[in-house]
Formats: structure tokens, C-alpha cells, sequence
């Protein structure tokens, strides 16, 4: 069955008064970050590279997000820019959403396993790990993109760019893509956050007088919240969508569901801008708590800081 998703005004409407004040915002707090990460922070830790990383892939789907809008508006006539839009806003999604699952984990290794991190953790690993990231999922997203989307629709030879038609396909691609870019992060990032919630908790009780862990518990859980908020809904309703199309489900329908599909991807896109928020708080602290740690001498107690903060 040929029928092509039609983004109605109203959608049309809900990106420009969601993404630009997202683009704005997103920008400064993502600069911010990386101006904090490579100039502030006194030297690099595993979760600096990590966040160094999202941040970049962040500030990456920001910039793509003015031709997103303008796709909506105007038609493109060449396919080439398209695609390659596409497939970078793709390869960037997934990259946050790693990145953010290896964070989880980092975390979850250095406070619950704090021997044992030594040895498995470092910034060669993880800058190791971000490279092997961002090298997975550009392979992933170049060859399922073009062998099982249709990622354009062709109306009197112009191209609406951005506005994706599954085909019959595309089950093939959307079900192995919701396990890995979904299902396996949302299961880590859910188990890591809340283990490190409850550490954070028990140390907090047991050393009343010394790091107060309220602030950091809040950006954890802010942060896991975060992401199941914004990517959860998308990826569901684009598995509704697959199967919708993949059973054949009439016309109307499945206009319906590209509607509902485009007002899940502004929720999704949203993630940038909150993730530079986050992330602009965590090194604002950390800067904070060095200062005054140089101040004092006492960099035992950053040391604990930054494992609980940002370690």
C-alpha cells in the first residue's frame, strides 16, 4: 500500500514553538558544557569524555533541526542534502542515546565498585568506547536507512524531506533498531540509576555532616527521567507505526499515526536541549567544588565529589 505521511499545520506549528526556543537554549547550554569540559574542568575523567561526546552529538541535531523545520514549510529538489540529513539526525539520536546508557553504567561501576573501577575504568576507555559508539551507529543507521526506509516523499518532483513512510520492510529494520537503541538502554539506564540512587542514599545517612548528596540525586534522577521521557514515546509509537503499516492498516490510519509519530519526534529532539541543561548544572558544581577544594586543600574531599557527581 503506497500512502505517503501528510504533516498537518498544526504539527507544523507545534515544531516552530517547540524547536526554536530548543535550538536557542539547547545551543547555549551544550556551548556552555563543552567550554566547561575542556577548559574548566582541570583534567579529563571518564565521564567528562562521555558527556563530551553528547554534548557534541547534541549540539549535531540542533543544527539539523532549522532545515527539519524548513522541510516541513518548503519542498526539496534534490534527494542527496536530504539523505544526508537524515541519516545524521539518525546516527546522533542513537549516539545520545548510548552515550547517556554508558554514563549510567559509569557511574553505577565507579560508586557501587569503587576498587574494581580502577582497573576497569579510564579515559582511554572510554574515549575508546565513544569512537567505537560513533563508528556503530553511522554504520547502522548508512545501511538499514537505505536499504529498508523510504525516507522522502515525492510530490510533482519536489521532496518532503524528513516526513519517513515505512514500507513493508521496514519491520525487519524498527524491530532490531527498538532493542538495541531502546530496550537494552532503557533496561540499563533504569537499573544503574536507581542502584545508584539507593548507594547515594545509604552513604548519606551513614556520614551525616560530610557531601551532601541530595543535589546529586536529583540530577540522576533527572536525567534517567529524562531520557525515558523523551525517547521512550517516540520509539513506541514508531513500533505501532511499523506494525500498523506492516499489517496493512488503512490510509487514514496511518496518516494518523505519522501525525502522532511527528509530534513524538519534537519530544524526542527536545532531549538535546535538556541534556545541555543537566550537564552545564553537574559542571558548574564540579567547578564550584574545586574551587573550593583548592581553596582548602583538600582534595580528598573532591575526590569523593566529583566519583558522587560526575565520576
Amino acid at each position: 500500500m503506497n500512502c505517503s505521511c501528510e504533516v498537518n499545520n498544526g504539527i507544523n506549528i507545534l515544531q516552530v514553538i517547540l524547536y526554536i526556543p530548543t535550538i536557542i537554549v539547547g545551543l547555549i547550554f551544550n556551548a556552555l558544557a563543552l567550554h566547561s569540559f575542556c577548559w574548566k574542568l582541570r583534567k579529563w575523567t571518564e565521564t567528562t569524555i562521555y558527556m563530551t561526546s553528547l554534548a557534541i552529538s547534541d549540539l549535531m541535531v540542533l543544527l539539523i533541526l532549522p532545515f527539519k523545520i524548513y522541510s516541513f514549510h518548503y519542498k526539496w529538489f534534490n534527494k542527496i542534502p536530504c539523505m544526508l540529513l537524515i541519516i545524521l539526525h539518525r546516527v546522533n539520536i542513537c549516539m545520545s542515546v548510548l552515550i547517556i546508557t554508558c554514563i549510567s553504567l559509569d557511574r553505577y561501576i565507579a560508586i557501587k565498585y569503587p576498587f574494581k573501577a580502577k582497573t576497569l575504568r579510564s579515559p582511554m576507555k572510554a574515549a575508546g568506547t565513544s569512537a567505537v559508539i560513533w563508528i556503530f551507529t553511522s554504520l547502522w543507521n548508512i545501511s538499514f536507512l537505505t536499504i529498508f526506509y523510504s525516507t522522502f516523499n515525492v510530490t510533482n518532483s519536489s521532496i518532503v524531506c524528513f516526513s519517513t513512510t515505512f514500507n513493508e520492510k521496514s519491520i525487519s529494520y524498527t524491530v532490531p533498531t527498538l532493542i538495541v537503541f531502546l530496550l537494552i538502554p532503557l533496561i540499563i539506564v533504569t537499573f544503574c540509576s536507581s542502584q545508584i540512587v539507593q548507594i547515594l542514599q545509604q552513604r548519606n545517612r551513614s556520614n551525616v555532616g560530610e557531601f551532601n548528596t541530595r543535589r546529586s540525586l536529583r540530577i540522576i534522577t533527572a536525567n534517567a527521567v529524562v531520557f525515558v521521557v523523551c525517547f521512550l514515546p517516540f520509539n513506541t509509537i514508531t513500533f505501532i507505526h511499523v506494525v500498523m503499516t506492516y499489517l496493512e492498516a488503512d490510509c487514514s490510519t496511518l496518516k494518523l499515526m505519522c501525525t502522532i509519530s511527528e509530534a513524538a519526534k519534537c519530544l524526542a529532539n527536545i532531549n538535546c536541549c535538556l541534556d545541555g541543561f543537566c550537564f552545564y548544572l553537574v559542571t558548574v558544581e564540579a567547578s564550584e567544588l574545586f574551587q573550593k577544594d583548592s581553596d582548602n586543600n583538600q582534595t580528598v574531599v573532591f575526590s569523593h565529589c566529583e566519583d558522587t557527581i560526575i565520576g
